[in-house]
């Protein structure tokens, strides 16, 4: 592999964790107290990093 392909799987992996993260936080009580402008950007950025790591998947099956 790579050095270049090496760096995309390790930024798709750290991308999964922090995604899940991010979905833990959404789900909690803390999330729920929040203004709802910063629940909506919270839900903006869950998307943006969603498509971001279907990218990143897509690059990585390409690799192979």
């Amino acid at each position: 592999m790579e050095d270049y392909q090496q760096r995309v799987v390790d930024e798709e992996r750290e991308l999964r964790e922090k995604l899940k993260k991010l979905e833990a936080f959404v789900a909690s009580d803390v999330f729920a107290g929040m203004a709802r402008e910063d629940q909506s950007l919270l839900r903006k950025q869950h998307g943006y990093m969603a498509n971001y790591l279907d990218i990143l998947e897509r690059r990585i099956v390409r690799f192979e």
